[in-house]
């Protein structure tokens, strides 16, 4: 019998191991605010030379270690100095999800960041989506940007999100036009980005807003499964939730998730395991979850339940970790956090002062990953 446990015990550690991507294991984000997972709990860590409003990307290799982070327009090595050509990128640090870092699936030193300007609102004209090759190998392991930047969409929302392929091997990234209702989705192989996207027509028009291009703003996010991708309008006060074929990267069976009281939402998020989705809100600083494995927009709209209201102000980003917990962006000396997300209802657990930055602000975004890191069925 002691036996028997022992290895029944080590195969569930085996499997939890296997949840835990070390891609994700440190985190820069705000004004240099960062958090290390690396430890049997994060810890704060304020080392970061970045001051970013909004969206961000931290990427560590397989091994946990450090590899660079970026607001979408500069990129600091692993000892916090920019890269010689990673100075002008078309990011924007007011841009909800200004970039995305996705490997080479055969050449892990090869790595695709995928930027996404802000709205036009904020520094016009909107640069829209390009892609720029980082070797890691350059600059004696220190890594750099090499060849020109790749333009894929000429004018875009502040969405970018990334997701497996079927296949576990290959990597969906998606974007979003602007003045248009099409989603765009980009297979990144061996071979790199492919050129042409696969694009689905369906759900809203994105455009305008209260400030012109407010619209534009707010969070994708895929399931960590790869099975569905809610995307947020921020000004519109609704969220757009759909079914993802991870095979073809199409979308279908568009649902309409209208915020209670006509809130502005910003950051979205779901459960490791898939069945639950969060919303932020960020004028009222309140976060709500809804039932998605539930088979109708009425029944999936009823389901919402309040499960946490924050005394600080603008909440913010929504963002898995690998340690199975939700962490809350928000103005405050601390993170928020989220402790067991797969639990429906308040049962989910908010924690006010989920971490202690030590001196590190948070402000609006949280770094940007492949959903399928953080994917616990």
């Amino acid at each position: 019998m002691i036996k028997k446990f022992a290895l029944l015990l080590l195969s569930l550690l085996c499997v939890e191991f296997s949840f835990a991507q070390k891609e994700a294991s440190i985190w820069f984000f705000g004004k240099e605010a960062g958090i290390d997972f690396s430890y049997s709990y994060p810890v704060a860590v304020t080392v970061s030379e970045m001051s970013v409003k909004e969206g961000c990307v931290t990427m560590c290799n397989s091994g946990g270690w450090l590899q660079f982070y970026t607001n979408g327009m500069q990129v600091w090595n692993k000892y916090h100095k920019i890269m010689p050509h990673a100075k002008t990128l078309k990011g924007h640090d007011s841009s909800s999800q200004s970039a995305i870092a996705i490997p080479n699936p055969a050449n892990p030193n090869i790595i695709y960041l995928f930027t996404s300007d802000a709205g036009s609102y904020a520094n016009p004209p909107n640069n829209g989506v390009s892609y720029y090759t980082i070797d890691m190998t350059k600059e004696n392991g220190l890594g750099d940007v090499v060849g020109k930047d790749v333009l894929l969409l000429p004018n875009a929302a502040e969405k970018l999100t990334a997701v497996k392929h079927k296949n576990g091997k290959d990597i969906w990234v998606m974007a979003h036009g602007w003045n248009t209702n099409n989603f765009y989705c980009y297979l990144v192989t061996k071979d790199g980005v492919a050129k042409n996207a696969v694009i689905t027509r369906i759900g809203s028009v994105y455009q305008g807003g209260i400030s012109t291009d407010g619209n534009a703003i707010g969070y994708m996010k895929f399931s960590p499964d790869g099975k569905r991708l809610c995307s947020v309008i921020y000004e519109n006060n609704f969220a757009e939730l759909y079914d993802f074929n991870n095979e073809t990267g199409e979308l279908s069976n568009y649902k309409l998730i209208f915020t209670p009281q006509s809130k502005l939402a910003y950051g979205c998020e779901f459960s490791p395991n898939s069945k639950l989705l969060y919303l932020s809100f960020y004028v009222t600083n309140e976060i709500y979850q809804w039932d998605i494995t539930l088979s109708t927009t009425a029944d999936i709209m009823q389901s919402a339940v309040l499960v946490a209201q924050s005394m600080d102000k603008k909440m913010g980003a929504l963002q898995n970790a690998i340690d199975g917990k939700i962490y809350v962006a928000k103005h405050s000396d601390y993170l928020g956090c989220i402790a067991n997300p797969n639990i429906k209802g308040i049962g989910c657990g908010y924690i006010e002062q989920g971490i202690y930055l030590n001196g590190g602000e948070p402000q609006l975004g949280l770094p940007n990953y492949i959903t399928s890191y953080f994917n616990r069925p």
